[in-house]
């Protein structure tokens, strides 16, 4: 096995940290082994006379050894119950969904945030649904919470929610740079603006990149799915909710099943932090066909029991901004949404990340696929 360990200056002043020394991330794939001289915690240094086999059994034992902090609580591989270690035999390698887009590239929600995604090689992005008065269905995430959605004063300077106005008066509304949930750089506002969910689908559909639907606002189930029929997305799109009662009125209205028995329309359930005991059950009642799981409640175990019903499996992140206080405050083994955090996600087995950062997944992956050829 490989270990990985995380960027040492996100720890350094963490007094509950155990650390001593980190093998850099950008040195997890070398072309050539023997020009790599990492340092450990004695300050050791394996030189050029190292082979790679050898070279790799020296990093086994980092992770464990220097890395783990000293509480459960704040070890993210240890919650999940995966080791930050790439397995050339047994890696799993899941698909790439960008969480609103590519929001490190372009505001979130917008179509250049899709495209960005898209070139950037994910396999699907996820976006948000509001219904507006006037019945338009807009790409929009917003304030608050999932009871109470759509607030616009952060993103857009103003009070209220998005179900207050029409689409005329959404066109006049501004996303403000200020916002901390836009990380990407200023000069990527000019021109943005909240879209349509039509117009996101009619360039997702040029593209060719799926698409999950996250119904977040009040009934949007139906008018989502008459419109990604009226498209001919159903087998490029799914619907997700929250509310679970969304993703049953789409399966009750939609129950059509392909040749092999599997539902043709793809419906999750998410869940946040509070997962049941039975939250497979619950899915397999309302005939959801996957499930939707918040990064740091996504354990091996649960994913596994997701498999074994023969359904699938995601991980969803955080915003930039919750990701940042998870990151720097929770999780002291990892840092935020890189490589170790995200190959410690791998290691659940989970089928698909929904992430703020897809090419640095994107790039993870093609470096395991690639190490794994090798042995």
């Amino acid at each position: 096995m490989l270990a990985f360990a995380s960027n040492p200056s996100q720890l350094s002043n963490t007094p509950s940290m155990i650390f001593h020394s980190s093998y850099h991330l950008s040195q997890i794939f070398p072309e050539d082994v023997a020009h790599i001289i990492p340092t450990s915690h004695d300050d050791t240094q394996y030189g050029p006379s190292l082979d790679k086999e050898n070279y790799f059994a020296h990093q086994e034992d980092i992770f464990d050894s220097y890395t783990r902090p000293d509480s459960k609580e704040s070890s993210l591989a240890a919650k999940l119950n995966v080791d930050i270690k790439l397995n050339p035999l047994g890696f799993a390698h899941p698909e790439v969904c960008g969480h609103r887009g590519a929001v490190f590239a372009e505001p979130e929600n917008t179509v250049k945030g899709f495209r960005a995604a898209a070139s950037m090689g994910c396999d699907s992005v996820e976006l948000d649904v509001f219904l507006l008065k006037d019945g338009n269905l807009v790409v929009f995430h917003g304030d608050g919470t999932d009871k109470n959605p759509g607030l616009l004063h952060s993103y857009c300077g103003v009070q209220g929610s998005i179900l207050d106005y029409n689409y005329k008066e959404v066109q006049n509304l501004q996303l403000r740079k200020e916002c901390k949930e836009f990380p990407c750089h200023d000069d990527t506002f000019k021109g943005a603006y909240i879209p349509l969910l039509e117009e996101v689908l009619i360039d997702a559909k040029k593209n060719g990149i799926y698409v999950k639907i996250e119904l977040k606002g009040p009934r949007t189930e139906i008018p989502s799915v008459e419109l990604v029929e009226k498209l001919g997305m159903v087998d490029q799109c799914s619907f997700a909710s929250f509310d679970h009662e969304r993703v049953a009125k789409i399966r009750k209205i939609r129950p059509d099943c392909k040749p092999d028995g599997s539902h043709r329309y793809i419906t999750g359930c998410l869940f946040n932090n509070d997962v049941p005991d039975d939250f497979v059950e619950k899915c397999e009642t309302i005939g959801a066909t996957e499930v939707h799981l918040k990064y740091d409640t996504c354990t091996k175990e649960r994913v596994t029991s997701i498999h074994d019903k023969g359904l699938k499996s995601m991980a969803w992140f955080r915003g930039p901004k919750g990701m940042k206080v998870d990151s720097s405050t929770k999780y002291l083994d990892v840092g935020n949404e890189d490589e170790a955090m995200y190959l410690a996600l791998i290691n659940t087995g989970v089928m698909t990340m929904c992430v703020n950062q897809p090419d640095v997944l994107v790039s993870l992956l093609e470096r395991c696929k690639d190490f794994t050829h090798s042995n």
